[in-house]
């Protein structure tokens, strides 16, 4: 239940040891077989695996000690005081039950990671010391993508979600007021487009009436801020999604992560070859809960 939080430790490998060599730490793992892979385990390495020490000796011609020249004694690793509770993070992974998908809690005074789930999951105990190709390939292969962390790694639509940002950009730019009222019907159209017969429904078919931007929130009115992104148009929508993080890393401290796509003008030329003035629900950013910082107090 906290593989894709906390990482495992396996033998060093090729790829760690370029790793090693270019941070110009060779010496630190003279005599040492593993090393934080994946997770905290990887992210904390330096202030986990301490500083190894040595001592400098006489010995005479059978090899015996004849005397300590130097001595420099080992420093052990740090511990960690992680955020997570343990609890907390047994009940979460308990909900998901193996089914795909993912969970994080976060304690909003200061962004502190309580829960971090990832699903399904895997015994990392495998990888210690080595696991077969039997059994890799069992996992690589395997539909629901276990060894994928879903937090981190996956890049999802926003959904429902982006609506108070949206809302707040609207405020900003002028686009709607606290008292802006629209009758919502349950069907919205792009204005000024030929084909008439392309529609965006809410997800009430009868529609909420008149609505306002309070009550549009609340009642996660679709058709409401399909209007606001008409009306706010890509290029404020996308300078606005930046300012709070859209497609951009959250900087957790966990080393296996995606940054997003916040879709700008210029991509939508780049990706297909054409240039609207209006962009819909082309917004394709990442699910990652924005403000992600520490799982280490």
């Amino acid at each position: 239940m906290l593989t894709h939080t906390l990482g495992y430790v396996s033998r060093i490998n090729d790829r760690d040891l370029r790793r090693i060599a270019e941070g110009g730490k060779e010496s630190n793992y003279r005599g040492t077989y593993d090393i934080g892979k994946i997770g905290v385990e990887r992210y904390y390495e330096d202030m986990l695996h301490g500083t190894k020490g040595f001592q400098k000796v006489e010995v005479n011609s059978h090899g015996r000690v004849i005397r300590v020249i130097n001595y420099v004694p080992p420093v052990a690793g740090k511990d960690l005081v992680l955020n997570l509770d343990i609890e907390l993070q047994m009940y979460v992974y308990k909900q998901l039950d193996g089914r795909r998908g993912s969970a994080v809690i976060i304690d909003p005074s200061d962004n502190g990671v309580l829960a971090m789930v990832s699903s399904p999951s895997y015994d990392p105990n495998a990888f210690v010391n080595g696991i077969s190709n039997t059994e890799y390939s069992a996992l690589l292969n395997d539909p629901d993508r276990p060894l994928v962390n879903r937090i981190t790694l996956g890049v999802y639509p926003p959904g429902s979600t982006i609506k108070p940002f949206m809302a707040i950009a609207a405020l900003q730019e002028k686009v709607v007021t606290p008292t802006t009222r629209r009758n919502d019907h349950g069907v919205w159209r792009l204005p000024k487009t030929k084909n008439k017969t392309k529609v965006f429904r809410d997800w009430k078919r009868w529609g909420h009436g008149n609505v306002d931007l309070t009550f549009a929130i609340e009642e996660s009115v679709d058709t409401f801020f399909y209007q606001i992104a008409y009306d706010l148009g890509i290029d404020r929508i996308s300078s606005w999604m930046n300012k709070f993080g859209f497609g951009h890393e959250t900087g957790i401290d966990i080393p296996e992560e995606t940054s997003a796509n916040m879709p700008t003008r210029e991509w939508k030329v780049g990706r297909t070859r054409q240039l609207g003035t209006k962009v819909i629900r082309s917004l394709s950013v990442s699910g990652k809960v924005t403000g992600l910082r520490h799982l280490s107090s």
